[in-house]
């Protein structure tokens, strides 16, 4: 064995995980959905929506930056999902970091933490902003050893937007549908860039929902973890762990089904103008691939 895998080994073993699996993608897209599937995997553990590399960095081209108080967004995903206190990075270990590559290492070391702190060695984080962040969180987590994916969920443009209009009513700033398709193809495209790379898994959402066992077992199968359909029978359990008493909108009786395409088409002058002018090519490419 190499000095460089020797290292890597250790570091592994120091920090106790053996996996992180992070889950992207525009917004209702499945993403929760995929998350409580693969949370079923035994010595895994998955947290609310985390949002801590796009809640905590700025983007500015190619510059990161803090966009709020590092303590202070670690405290915060540590609150939110019940963690032990004893195990949080203690405030005054953290400095002010504007180093690019400190800040992103500071929440990785975090999501480690938090990982240990429940005694798992699979971390599988969900936020879907999160896709704008691969390459710092993949350069990150492999610096330390830890064997890195992305699972990006993708959904037809159809069903995305009116799910996403409709649970932007819920949310600080209304989404129209205008910026509904704006952002499905810009986060369409930057997933399309990773296809073929290593490390990278898409799984489409109403492939999912047709058949959850078949294509979560799968899943699993590509990323190298153990599920089983036994392991899925906990899932409900699992769904009231990682959503946050505040997202109403992924309780709502049609959470998890399918908005069809004739639910809008020809209702809503809005949503017509708006998907008309949507590119589809990437998606289908990457459907038909």
């Amino acid at each position: 064995m190499t000095a460089s895998k020797l290292s890597q080994a250790h570091n592994r073993q120091d920090k106790a995980i053996s996996k992180a699996i992070f889950i992207v993608g525009c917004p209702r897209s499945g993403t929760t959905l995929t998350q409580s599937v693969l949370a079923c995997v035994p010595g895994a553990t998955s947290f609310q929506e985390t949002q801590i590399f796009s809640a905590g960095i700025y983007q500015c081209g190619q510059l990161r930056l803090p966009r709020r108080s590092i303590s202070g967004n670690i405290k915060r995903f540590w609150q939110e999902n019940a963690l032990p206190n004893k195990h949080m990075p203690k405030p005054a270990s953290i400095r002010p970091y504007f180093s690019q590559v400190k800040l992103v290492d500071t929440y990785r070391d975090t999501l480690i933490a938090a990982t240990q702190a429940v005694k798992a060695r699979i971390l599988l984080e969900k936020t879907p902003r999160h896709l704008y962040y691969i390459p710092e969180i993949t350069r990150s987590f492999k610096q330390q050893g830890i064997d890195v994916h992305f699972v990006h969920v993708l959904r037809d443009a159809h069903e995305v937007m009116p799910s996403l209009v409709k649970a932007s009513q819920k949310w600080r700033r209304k989404v129209s549908y205008e910026e509904a398709a704006t952002r499905w193809e810009k986060d369409i495209e930057i997933s399309s860039t990773y296809r073929g790379h290593e490390g990278h898994l898409f799984v489409f959402y109403d492939r999912l929902v047709a058949a959850p066992d078949k294509i979560a077992i799968e899943m699993a199968q590509k990323l190298g973890i153990c599920l089983t359909a036994e392991h899925l029978k906990h899932r409900s359990s699992v769904m009231s762990k990682i959503v946050n008493s505040r997202e109403t909108w992924k309780k709502e009786p049609e959470a998890g089904k399918i908005v069809r395409r004739s639910s809008f088409e020809g209702t809503d002058t809005g949503f017509e103008e708006a998907i008309r002018k949507v590119n589809y090519l990437i998606y289908e490419s990457l459907r038909g691939g």
